[in-house]
């Protein structure tokens, strides 16, 4: 007997049950966000807005990891990148206060 002809824990087939799936019209059931940060966090704060923080803190620790590896990939001060990695990081620090402080 090969895995194909071995039902799954609900007693399917998965090769032969895949088009057992209703059809909707091409469509998602759930729609999903455009991937833009305020549609992201629009859809996230209807289906788990408990999780808000969470994304914000992820969000914030992306960018700083992306600040310091620009400033990191540099060979000096004088590097253009050098530069836009500081002002990143300045945005970074002054979101973080802004948050905290208010």
């Amino acid at each position: 007997m090969s895995l194909r002809d071995t039902p799954d824990r609900y007693g399917g087939h998965p090769d032969r049950d895949a088009d057992t799936q209703p059809d909707h019209g091409g469509q998602d059931l759930i729609p999903r966000p455009e991937r833009t940060p305020e549609a992201v966090r629009t859809a996230l704060a209807r289906i788990a807005p408990h999780r808000l923080d969470e994304m914000e803190r992820h969000k914030e620790q992306a960018q700083h990891q992306a600040a310091l590896a620009a400033v990191h990939g540099t060979t000096s001060k004088a590097d253009p990148a050098f530069r836009e990695g500081m002002n990143e990081l300045a945005a970074v620090e002054s979101e973080a206060v802004q948050a905290v402080c208010g």
